[in-house]
């Protein structure tokens, strides 16, 4: 048997996914609880949600285990219920509220079991440490008591069982092959295994291993091989690369020791680290005062565009009211004076319907009957009426516009007369020109600054060759010296270090 166990946060999309079908065919085949008042794995999943509320510090109350058996294994549901029980039982698990659901859409017989981590009566929350350990003992022990086929788990086994090889590579790093296409850290260096292997002192063995961009650092327990950026168990290169036995064969561990002659390097190394990261910092600057010049133009343009467009229709609105209205002027001043009262919208539909409210509206005489009687004719005039109400409705709105870009709250169709816009519009104005003038003075002091400094490809080529220098102590003592993104411009150096010598002799 083999088991996989993972954490969530959310029941009910554990249930969903426990009990959704496949290909349109139902895959459940059958469904038990503990500590449950329902069998129905989706109702479930709401009490069990309910109980792990009453623990909040605990963010991932769901549990999630899923066991497989060997095809050729003959498994009944009786067995699978008791192999399931005795697995709460020994991971502490019996009193917890669980789903088990059994599916048939696989070759071989397997089943998942939906744990809530939080107790139901004291709320307290079981502790997932070394639950691959102990699920693998369960295992091995249920393989033994029922006579199914037995598995050599790494990290359980019994008297005579040979612990399983690892594999060349992680799964993690196979995904990352497939995505990036290049290989991991691990197998580059496995390719000057034999080379490191038959190293005679912890000294030669640190040599070897700079020679190709990399150092040996004690971690925990162990050691790591790494290039400044990843890093890799020194024994899953090969397994007479581990600390017990290099230890056997070279003696108690060892730094390379940093000569005297070569101490200056490390600050060299640190200088030309600072001075990368100076120019990254103004090449940034540059960018971003680049950006808020161009910001500030545009707007600048905008906000002269519109102010061009409010003046024109408003100069616009004045002449066709002269056409329409006996006097305009009067006419103009009734209409802003009803636009502050009840509004843009409502002053220009009452202009539409009622246009003789704001004044007299213009009319031609007419002579009839032998020019005796004289009759007074509007319909010229009201005939301009609804292109008036347009009009009124682009002049206010286009205001409006220019009142958002300004900041400043005028009353509609007063751009002629309002001073205190014109004091507004101005300072806008103003404002945008100084940033605009600001802006250009510090893009010209930084590309001042960045003239005689050199390219990044040259800079990341001069720092390589610094860093391979050094000896991993002192690339160590280096870390220790810098910024966390000085530190980001050491790893890439070193990496296109390793890339560079590996590539090179491949």
């Amino acid at each position: 048997m083999i088991a996989v166990s993972s954490s969530g946060k959310r029941f009910g999309a554990l249930a969903a996914y426990l009990t959704r079908q496949r290909k349109g065919i139902d895959r459940v085949a059958w469904v038990e609880t503990r500590n449950l008042p329902t069998t129905d794995p989706k109702l479930a999943a709401r009490f069990m949600q309910a109980t792990a509320a009453k623990n909040s510090r605990v963010e991932a109350p769901v549990y999630h285990v899923a066991i497989a058996f060997h095809p050729d294994d003959v498994v009944t549901r009786d067995m699978m219920r008791q192999i399931a029980d005795r697995f709460l039982a020994d991971l502490g698990l019996r009193d917890h509220q669980v789903v088990i659901v059994a599916h048939n859409d696989r070759p071989h017989a397997h089943m998942h079991l939906m744990v809530n981590r939080v107790h139901p009566e004291t709320g307290r929350a079981w502790d997932r440490w070394q639950d691959q350990v102990r699920t693998q003992r369960v295992l091995r022990e249920a393989e033994r008591a029922f006579g199914l086929r037995e598995v050599r788990g790494r990290l359980h086994q019994f008297p005579g069982h040979e612990v399983p090889a690892r594999a060349a590579r992680t799964s993690g790093e196979v995904r990352q092959t497939t995505r990036t296409g290049v290989e991991p850290l691990a197998d580059l260096i496995r390719k000057y295994a034999a080379e490191l292997r038959s190293a005679r002192s912890w000294d030669e063995l640190h040599e070897r291993l700079a020679m190709r961009g990399l150092t040996l650092e004690r971690k925990g327990q162990g050691l790591v091989i790494t290039d400044g950026r990843e890093q890799v168990k020194a024994s899953r290169v090969h397994p007479e690369l581990a600390y017990s036995r290099l230890v056997e064969r070279l003696g108690p561990y060892a730094e390379r020791h940093m000569r005297e002659e070569t101490v200056d390097r490390t600050a060299t190394a640190a200088d030309l680290i600072r001075g990368a990261e100076y120019s990254n910092r103004l090449h940034r600057i540059e960018f971003r005062m680049l950006t808020t010049k161009e910001s500030a133009e545009a707007g600048l343009r905008l906000l002269e565009l519109q102010e061009e467009r409010a003046r024109v229709l408003d100069r616009e609105f004045d002449r066709a009211l002269a056409r329409v209205y006996v006097r305009p002027t009067e006419a103009r001043a009734r209409f802003d004076a009803e636009t502050r009262r009840v509004g843009q919208e409502a002053a220009v539909q009452t202009m539409a319907d009622r246009p003789a409210a704001y004044g007299p509206i213009r009319s031609t005489v007419q002579k009839k009957w032998l020019g005796l009687i004289r009759v007074t004719d509007h319909r010229n005039a009201l005939a301009r009426v609804p292109a008036l109400a347009k009009l009124a409705s682009r002049t206010g709105q286009a205001i409006e516009e220019l009142q958002v870009s300004a900041g400043k709250q005028i009353s509609p169709h007063s751009v002629e007369r309002d001073a205190a816009w014109w004091d507004a519009y101005s300072r806008a104005v103003g404002q945008l020109k100084t940033r605009i003038r600001n802006a250009s003075r510090r893009v010209q002091r930084v590309r001042e600054a960045k003239h005689d400094r050199p390219r990044r490809q040259e800079r990341e080529e001069v720092i390589g060759r610094a860093l391979r220098a050094l000896a991993p102590a002192q690339l160590r003592r280096l870390t220790l010296l810098l910024t966390k993104p000085q530190r980001l411009i050491m790893s890439t150096a070193l990496r296109a270090v390793r890339e560079a010598v590996l590539g090179h002799e491949r």
